[in-house]
């Protein structure tokens, strides 16, 4: 079904991030100089100082980032960000405004990029030339373009940014396809989930996925319950190797050695398996147990119970018929 095309505030939600997750940012978008940045100094940013270059009180609502760095030998480095969509006006030619200006009023050393994060870009993306009756000049500053990046690079790449621009990049292309959006929602999620990021970076590219890739209503519902439905599985897993470590732990306390220590004995010989036959019957015994634990305490299915604890579904049934008796 095509359905009519939401609009989304790109910039802003690009601004939240970049500032949230702005060491991130730095490593992806401009890796040589991350590796000359002391972030032991937390990077400060200088956006009041921009503003005041800004005469005209529109350009004050531009969503430029001003970021001061700390560098290795002490130095410090000026870090010029804008984020365009639109393409509005001559880019180039702000760009190196706002560069003549940083240089003029703070006398600092700046690196300027500039990340397009729509389909189309200008000619002239990353650089702004002059040029009048023999005099030339040409200001040339780092460059992203969104839409011309791979999706099979983005997956690959650990960073939180490139799931960022995957995001972006699948809005884009799911402008007048909110199903298809909805997919890519999910797969951005499941990508997100999947990496050990720490709880705070997954948070905020949860926050940015879930503003950046709207859907609508009806479908927003749709990736909510997608994700309620995760949630209940990870809780699952989560359980299941909780449920593991119970056994174990019971199996320690009674005959003085792990279930797992036990099946790894159990490899080594006849002899081995003929001494620990008891233990064996023990170990039926603890299963059981969980068994019908999960089935009170969490009401799991049978196909549930024997997922977590990772036995014969025939086993769980059989367990679950004689409690029913």
């Amino acid at each position: 079904m095509q359905r009519k095309p939401i609009r989304i505030d790109y910039d802003s939600t690009w601004k939240i991030i970049t500032a949230n997750l702005i060491e991130d940012f730095i490593a992806f978008f401009l890796p040589e100089l991350y590796k000359d940045v002391d972030f032991s100094y937390p990077p400060e940013f200088l956006e009041q100082e921009l503003y005041e270059m800004v005469e005209d009180e529109k350009a004050k609502n531009i969503l430029d980032k001003l970021v001061k760095l700390r560098l290795k030998d002490g130095s410090e480095k000026w870090i010029f960000v804008h984020i365009e969509f639109q393409n509005e006006g001559n880019i180039a030619e702000r760009m190196f405004l706002y560069f003549r200006r940083i240089l003029d009023k703070y006398g600092k050393d700046i690196t300027a990029i500039v990340i397009y994060l729509g389909k189309s870009t200008p000619k002239q993306h990353n650089k702004y030339e002059y040029g009048k009756y023999g005099t030339k000049l040409t200001y040339q500053f780092n460059s992203y373009l969104v839409a011309k990046q791979k999706e099979e690079e983005l997956i690959a790449n650990s960073n939180p940014f490139a799931i960022v621009v995957l995001a972006n990049l699948y809005t884009l292309k799911t402008q007048k396809d909110l199903e298809k959006r909805l997919s890519f929602k999910e797969k951005v999620y499941e990508i997100a989930q999947s990496r050990n990021y720490s709880i705070e970076k997954t948070t905020e590219l949860f926050i940015f996925v879930k503003d950046l890739m709207q859907l609508g209503a009806e479908l927003e519902a749709e990736y909510d319950n997608f994700i309620i439905k995760h949630k209940k599985e990870e809780e699952m897993r989560v359980a299941s190797k909780g449920m593991q470590d119970f056994m174990n732990r019971a199996s320690i306390e009674l005959y003085g050695r792990s279930i797992d220590d036990t099946n790894a004995e159990l490899q080594k010989s006849k002899e081995a398996l003929k001494f620990n036959q008891e233990a064996l019957k023990d170990k039926e015994i603890i299963i059981t147990r969980s068994i019908i634990n999960l089935k009170d305490k969490m009401n799991l299915t049978a196909s549930q119970i024997a997922s977590i604890l990772d036995i014969d579904l025939e086993f769980v049934n059989d367990v679950l018929l004689k409690l029913d008796k």
